[in-house]
C-alpha cells in the first residue's frame, strides 16, 4: 500500500503541474492520455506543487524552461532537503535562467526556450533517481554532447527510461525532457 499511495501521489503532482503548464491530460479508464503544447507552456499563477516526488521536481522544471515567462517549483520539507542545483545549471548551460536555493529546492525558473544541446545528468545524489537527460531544440547554437547514463548512446533520446510513454502524443514539441528512476 505505501509503494502504491506514493505513485499515486506523484502522478497527481505530474498531472497537476503539467495541467498547470497547459498540458492537456484526459483519463480513460486506466490510461492516461496526454496532449501535448507544442513547446509553448502556459505560465503558471502561482508555485507548481510537485508533493515529494523527485521524478515531478526534475520533470517540470526542465518542462518550465519552455514556458514564456517565471516559474516556481516547490514541495514539502521533504522535498527542500534533494539536490536540483545540477539540473538548474543543466538548463543554464542550454540557455534558461534556474536557480535553488543553495542547490535544493525552491527553484525559479526564467523559460523562453532552449539551444539545441543534449545534456547528461549523474542524479545518483538523489535518492529515488538514477538518471536525467535533457534535450533542447530552438535552432540557436550549440549544446553540450556525452552518452545517456542508462544506455551510454550518446544520440539516446531518453526512451531508454523506465517512464510510460503519454498515450496518444503526436508530433514533437521545441523541447522535450525525459525523466527516468531506478527501482
Amino acid at each position: 500500500v505505501g509503494s502504491e499511495m506514493c505513485i499515486r501521489d506523484s502522478t497527481r503532482a505530474m498531472r497537476e503541474g503539467l495541467g498547470r503548464l497547459g498540458v492537456g491530460i484526459q483519463a480513460e479508464e486506466s490510461e492516461l492520455e496526454v496532449r501535448g503544447t507544442g513547446g509553448a507552456f502556459a505560465i503558471p499563477l502561482r508555485p507548481l506543487e510537485c508533493g515529494a516526488s523527485g521524478t515531478t521536481m526534475r520533470f517540470l522544471t526542465a518542462c518550465a524552461a519552455l514556458a514564456p515567462g517565471k516559474v516556481v517549483l516547490d514541495g514539502p520539507q521533504r522535498m527542500r532537503e534533494r539536490p536540483i542545483g545540477e539540473l538548474c545549471d543543466a538548463l543554464g548551460e542550454l540557455g534558461a535562467r534556474a536557480s535553488s536555493v543553495a542547490g535544493y529546492p525552491p527553484v525559479t525558473v526564467h523559460g523562453g526556450g532552449l539551444r539545441v544541446g543534449t545534456i547528461t545528468l549523474d542524479a545518483a545524489p538523489s535518492t529515488g533517481s538514477g538518471s536525467t537527460s535533457t534535450k533542447g531544440r530552438t535552432g540557436k547554437g550549440k549544446g553540450t554532447k556525452s552518452g545517456c547514463r542508462i544506455c551510454g548512446r550518446g544520440d539516446c533520446d531518453g526512451s531508454c527510461a523506465p517512464a510510460p510513454r503519454p498515450k496518444g502524443s503526436k508530433g514533437k514539441a521545441r523541447g522535450r525532457a525525459a525523466m527516468g528512476g531506478r527501482k
